[in-house]
């Protein structure tokens, strides 16, 4: 995460005065989730996952664009080569 040891508890103990639970059992030797840690990581967890995937729905929504351009034109040679290398995702129809 890079975080400090203390960084870390200072956000976990943030984050348990707010949801007014303890999430771990912290002894000197060991550190165990409770019950309610377990709930709140699971329900966490579950929340991250689903913001990966609606990121990537979004990004898939902003494709470049793409398809076929018909333009009438008397003079398109010039055009139609200097556009056909800016966007080989197209399909020019010169006529």
């Amino acid at each position: 995460m890079g975080l400090s040891e203390s960084a870390v508890r200072k956000r976990i103990a943030r984050l348990e005065n707010h949801l007014g639970a303890h999430l771990l059992n912290r002894t000197t030797r060991r550190l165990n989730m409770t019950e309610i840690g377990a709930v709140f990581n699971e329900r966490a967890a579950r929340i991250v996952a689903e913001a990966g995937e609606v990121k990537l729905e979004i990004s898939s929504l902003h494709v470049a664009p793409h398809g076929t351009l018909e333009i009438n034109t008397p003079c398109h040679s010039a055009f139609s080569i200097s556009h056909r290398q800016s966007r080989p995702s197209w399909i020019f129809i010169l006529s």
